[in-house]
């Protein structure tokens, strides 16, 4: 299973947990901008492979609203452009 969302959101979303995680006391783990973004770049490519391996027997991809790829009900495997559209927020 994956979940994405924009890369604006995910970059917001990883400073929000670090402040709330540090003002909680926990440990709260900083990541690097250059690096989500590399994470981000990689995420549509790599979620290609790993389907196209058919290594896994149930795949799924998520945005923060709804289902929007499942192995069982595909109708379209093209799931590199799906990602790559809910990161650069060209969703429809």
């Amino acid at each position: 299973m994956i979940k994405t969302t924009s890369a604006a959101l995910s970059w917001e979303s990883t400073n929000e947990r670090y402040s709330k995680d540090k003002e909680a006391g926990n440990i709260a783990r900083k990541v690097d901008k250059n690096h989500h973004d590399i994470v981000t770049g990689l995420l549509a490519e790599n979620a290609r492979k790993v389907f196209a391996s058919n290594l896994s027997d149930k795949f799924a991809v998520y945005s923060r609203e709804k289902m929007i790829f499942s192995s069982q009900a595909a109708t379209n495997d093209d799931i590199a452009t799906l990602i790559q559209n809910e990161i650069s927020g060209n969703t429809q």
